[in-house]
């Protein structure tokens, strides 16, 4: 009688262990899911913006001479005028676009894109700069992804060791 409890009793503790390490999966996983895409957003808001403030410069000075005077990757940001045929009117930090692997959408240049540069993700925004006539003018204005993909890293450490101390006390 004693050996069928001592069976019973490690099923028991083996379901339990099932049931936490799943719940543990799930909630680790739902909770990077959440972060990676908060991360992103707060990203693309801000390559939004910056694209915006550019453009404010830009009209400000009436299009005479446009000049990014950011030269370098001030504030972690490159930038890149176009014209409405892709080619390049400014490019101050003189980004390979070939190794960006940026393509001018004909239908719409507007919009968010990808892309892994040296082993880092590189993330930009294109919008048009002032009025949109034909032959407008596009920023490109771009960022990398290397510290927020650091700050996931860290976080899959942080459910791992919690993960691990959570299987330990059940």
């Amino acid at each position: 009688m004693n050996a069928l409890f001592r069976r019973i009793r490690w099923q028991l503790a083996g379901w339990t262990v099932l049931v936490v390490c799943s719940i543990l999966v799930i909630v680790g996983v739902a909770a990077y899911v959440i972060l990676s895409q908060i991360l992103l957003t707060e990203v693309d808001q801000s390559l939004s913006s910056q694209a915006e403030q550019v453009e404010e410069s830009v009209i400000a000075t009436g299009g005479a001479s446009i000049h990014l005077d950011r030269d370098g990757f001030g504030g972690n940001f490159f930038y890149v005028l176009l014209d409405d045929q892709g080619r390049l009117i400014a490019n101050p930090q003189n980004i390979d676009l070939g190794r960006l692997n940026f393509h001018l959408n004909d239908s719409n240049p507007v919009g968010y894109g990808s892309a892994i540069v040296n082993g880092t993700t590189i993330r930009w925004f294109t919008r048009f700069v002032g009025p949109r006539p034909v032959g407008s003018t596009i920023l490109l204005v771009g960022q990398s992804l290397a510290p927020e993909e650091e700050a996931l890293r860290q976080m899959i450490v942080v459910l791992l060791l919690v993960g691990g101390g959570g299987l330990l006390l059940s």
